[in-house]
Order: structure tokens, then sequence, then C-alpha cells
């Protein structure tokens, strides 16, 4: 029973770094736009903000 846990205990402990460095590439592919010329400028720097990750920009 305790292996079950322990081994359980690591693979949810090491389920998120795969994650991270997941959204850091998908980053690194969605090129940055930050246009805000106009409205539908604004529009896609929202999402494309949102869709790499940078909530900060997106809703600051």
């Amino acid at each position: 029973m305790r292996c079950a846990l322990f081994a359980a205990t690591a693979f949810l402990s090491l389920a998120p770094i795969g994650q991270t460095t997941l959204a850091a590439e998908d980053a690194r592919e969605t090129p940055y736009v930050d246009d805000r010329s106009s409205a539908d400028a604004v529009v896609r720097s929202l999402y494309s903000a949102i869709s790499r990750h940078e909530f900060a920009r997106a809703w600051g």
C-alpha cells in the first residue's frame, strides 16, 4: 500500500513539470501580437495574449 501511495505521489508531483514545458513551447510557436490601432486589432491582441498564457498582458 505504501509503495502505491508513494508512486501516486511521485507521479502527481511530476505532472505539472511537463505542463509548464508544454505551455512554454506553445508560447514560442504562437506569434506575439500587440496592436492597439483599431478595435479588431485589440481583440486579436487579446486572443494572442491568452493563447500565449500571458494573462497579465491580456487583461492589464
